[in-house]
């Protein structure tokens, strides 16, 4: 038994150990940050191993990964030189850059910045029912038909995953992914 769930172990003492976010003292508080994103955006990077887009969702078979940045982007560079010459499934990464009034329904991903947070709503009916992983750090946003929030807890950064919005957009999340996750049900 122990066997069969060995690779579970095995990847939740990695995400574990991948997840510690140093303390914070006023003196380090822009490095704390940038690990914190560091992590972020490698996690954002890990997500596309666990999911499966619909095949419509790409041009052809090599078509790259578009992952959008919706609002101020607290990423900076870091997202641009986590994907820099990485491939995952066969596919590169680019990274776009969106404002609120642009058309950002053509990527793959999106992060939706926490400053966006009173916009939700809006943007998620803008979505309805595309194939677009979304991602956030906004309170509730699970809630709100989000697929995946980011949060802090003891220091680490954990993720909660709305599988009911990936699946109603054609988005398979792995049963793997969802065992290190916490799983919010929204009609709860």
């Amino acid at each position: 038994m122990l066997r069969k769930y060995s690779h579970l172990i095995c990847l939740a003492t990695v995400v574990g150990l991948m997840l510690q976010i140093p303390p914070a003292t006023a003196r380090d508080a822009p490095t704390r940050k940038s690990v914190e994103y560091e992590i972020k955006a490698g996690f954002i990077c890990k997500f596309v191993k666990f999911c499966t887009w619909p095949d419509a969702s790409f041009a052809n078979s090599d078509a790259p990964i578009t992952v959008g940045i919706l609002g101020f982007d607290p990423f900076q560079s870091i997202i641009d030189e986590a994907v820099e010459d990485l491939k995952i499934k066969g596919r590169s990464f680019q990274i776009r850059r969106y404002t609120p009034s642009d058309d950002y329904t053509s990527c793959h991903i999106l992060f939706i910045s926490a400053a966006e947070h009173n916009h939700i709503p809006a943007i998620m009916a803008k979505l309805a029912d595309k194939p677009i992983l979304t991602i956030s750090e906004s309170h509730n946003f699970c809630r709100q038909g989000g697929m995946i929030n980011f949060h802090i807890v003891d220091n680490k950064v954990r993720f909660q995953i709305n599988e009911k919005a990936a699946r109603r957009t054609g988005i398979e999340i792995s049963t793997r992914l969802l065992q290190i996750a916490d799983v919010v049900d929204p009609t709860r």
